[in-house]
């Protein structure tokens, strides 16, 4: 029985509809595709969950050990059989119209919660063996493997965005770090100082393919010769490489934050 704990945030339903589509859409075209569908617009979602609420009495000690009464409110999560696999699934609804069609003996309350939250609580639960979507309608089951497959596939995808987050992150301060670096070598020649600008411009704007083009490709080209007049050959060829390496992950920041907006 677990206890219930004051939640003021208002309840989102508007993904539930999307979610019905979604498992309409599978059940014509049962691919990977509409599978993945469906998993990810009933993460984005918000259910109605009966239980039955037990109302008890506490004396609770305070710090200074006085002693008051709280009053407390436990839930008990209905459960409903599968006839086919003997186990037990946690009914959850899309709408308060499929709510009302669970006929128990008991009164009862539906309670809104989040796909994470409902997967914790039959994780919690080992007995049963998930949850099931408008189980008098779409009758959509979520077992506990297939949740702990979805908790693993988030946190390894989690995980790998994290690292690339990172990648990209080291990636920009080493190209800033080398344009302090070349800022060095050209101040030292000839160089226009419009040039200087424009590859701060580029730095400063995350245009990593821009600054690719002006400090590699024309480092090795147009300024070469002016380079090699003060600088020794492996001098320049080692400031080329790494100049290149830093810049090609740098590149990498376009995709990286194209799946960042995803989250």
């Amino acid at each position: 029985m677990a206890e219930l704990k004051a939640n003021n945030q208002k309840p989102n339903f508007d993904n539930n509809p999307k979610l019905i589509e979604a498992i309409a859409e599978m059940r014509k075209n049962f691919c990977a595709e509409t599978q993945n569908k469906v998993i990810n617009t009933a993460l984005a979602c918000t259910f109605l969950v009966p239980a039955m609420v037990e109302k008890t009495t506490e004396l609770v000690a305070d710090a200074e050990n006085h002693v008051n009464f709280e009053d407390k409110s436990k839930a008990k999560f209905i459960l409903l059989n599968n006839n086919k696999t003997n186990g037990t699934f946690f009914p959850v609804f899309t709408s308060p119209e499929e709510a009302k069609k669970l006929q128990y003996d008991k009164p009862f309350q539906s309670f809104a919660m989040r796909f994470q939250d409902i997967a914790a609580l039959t994780e919690q639960t080992p007995k049963v063996q998930g949850f099931v979507v408008n189980p008098f309608g779409e009758n959509l089951p979520f077992t506990q493997e297939m949740l702990e497959s979805i908790k693993q596939t988030l946190i390894r995808v989690a995980k790998e965005r994290k690292a690339a987050k990172e990648a990209a992150e080291n990636a920009a301060e080493q190209a800033k770090n080398y344009l302090e670096q070349i800022e060095a070598i050209y101040n030292a020649l000839p160089v226009a100082e419009s040039y200087i600008n424009e590859v701060r411009n580029y730095v400063n704007n995350d245009d990593y393919s821009g600054i690719y083009k002006l400090l590699v490709v024309s480092l090795k080209d147009s300024y070469c010769a002016a380079i090699k007049a003060s600088r020794s050959e492996s001098e320049i060829q080692t400031i080329v490489a790494e100049a290149k390496a830093a810049l090609d992950l740098a590149k990498t920041k376009d995709q990286i934050a194209s799946g960042e907006e995803e989250d």
